[in-house]
């Protein structure tokens, strides 16, 4: 899925990004919380192409905040 173009809903957010990199994290790392069951899962790095002003075009997500592949 590297490099591919794909439409992501997040809470706070729903654009566009071009996939840049996947990694594996914790889920405490994730979501910046203390959790008991702290086991690793899949995150993409994305890099948002739509014209949105932002600081840090760079995001952070979920697969299953993936609702659309180009």
């Amino acid at each position: 899925m590297i490099n591919r173009k794909v439409r992501i809903k997040t809470k706070t957010i729903e654009t566009d990004v071009v996939i840049l990199d996947k990694r594996m994290t914790t889920m405490s790392e994730f979501y910046n919380a203390a959790i008991m069951n702290n086991s690793s899962f899949e995150v993409y790095v994305g890099l948002i192409s739509s014209e949105l002003d932002s600081k840090c075009p760079i995001v952070e997500f979920i697969p299953s905040n993936i609702i659309k592949i180009y």
